[in-house]
């Protein structure tokens, strides 16, 4: 039953295309009416009715310089679209990027702010240019505990 049904769509469809593709290439149609008063429109001159033949203006030459042109245009179109939207993707990446770099000096920087926040002066040593460990006075440490905090505050918030 359904493979019928399918078999009779398939039918109906197969002519309708045919009869679509028949009065595509045709330049003219005809136009009458039937006994009901119902209008109907064909290809072909019914044999027992009157009928208007209307006339079917053909479609206008394609100007290939002007096809071409605006094939070009469109393509110059479609590679600007591509190249702002890799551009795009590569300024995510690149923020990306930078918003890791920021996470990891975050991370250090509080780190260092908690090192030198807890340390106390006499107790904590650096190294300087030399290499020779350097005690850090409490002036020091707070400069440095200063310093710190900036950095969080850039890198973090």
């Amino acid at each position: 039953m359904r493979m019928q049904q399918f078999f009779k769509v398939g039918i109906f469809c197969l002519v309708i295309s045919l009869f679509a593709l028949q009065t595509a290439v045709a330049d003219h149609v005809y136009k009458w009416v039937d006994d009901k008063g119902e209008v109907h429109y064909q290809a072909e001159k019914p044999r027992d009715a009157p009928c208007e033949e209307i006339a079917i203006p053909k479609p206008p030459e394609v100007d290939k310089a002007r096809q071409q042109e605006r094939w070009q245009k469109q393509q110059k179109l479609l590679q600007e679209f591509d190249a702002a939207q890799r551009e795009k993707k590569a300024k995510h990446e690149r923020e990306q990027a930078i918003r890791e770099v920021n996470k990891q000096y975050c991370e250090d920087a509080k780190r260092h702010l908690r090192f030198f926040s807890q340390a106390r002066g006499g107790r904590l040593a650096r190294p300087d240019e030399q290499g020779n460990m350097h005690w850090v006075s409490d002036k020091e440490r707070q400069a440095l505990i200063e310093h710190w905090q900036k950095q969080v505050k850039e890198f973090c918030e």
